[in-house]
């Protein structure tokens, strides 16, 4: 079966984790994982890059839950991808999937920056998961 993965970043997801408001500080420690930057992370080719590679790299269950799985990880200075957590769960088959394809996207990133400087920071994705339109029909018709 088919599934459609719709890798939807919300605009309140973005407020949520990564909005491009300045934190105010004068000192930045190396340690320290940032959540409002000047300059967030980026995805390499942007947004709709982000997307396709999440869309190609999903390898989901056959006939999944829909619902969204929500992921938080901090991107590196270096643009790798640690401390990944899922945040909002839909199955524990469809959270591996989305798990994994989220660390094939380390080394992938444009790092975030406060008072220019690479800072690492906490960035968060929310990934829909949708049955392929006319799934429901089509088994229909198989019975």
């Amino acid at each position: 079966m088919k599934t459609f993965i719709v890798a939807t970043f919300f605009a309140a997801a973005c407020i949520l984790s990564n909005a491009a408001s300045a934190q105010d500080s004068t000192a930045v420690p190396a340690e320290e994982t940032w959540t409002y930057v000047e300059q967030v992370p980026r995805f390499k080719g942007g947004d709709e890059a982000m997307f396709r590679f999440l869309g190609s790299n999903i390898k989901l269950p056959k006939n999944p839950p829909a619902g969204t799985v929500t992921l938080s990880f901090v991107v590196e200075v270096d643009g790798s991808i640690k401390d990944v957590e899922v945040v909002q769960r839909i199955s524990p088959e469809v959270d591996a999937a989305c798990l994994k394809a989220i660390y094939k996207m380390s080394g992938k990133w444009e790092p975030g920056m406060q008072n220019n400087k690479l800072v690492p920071v906490r960035f968060t994705v929310p990934i829909g998961i949708t049955p392929a339109p006319g799934r429901k029909k089509k088994e229909q018709e198989q019975l």
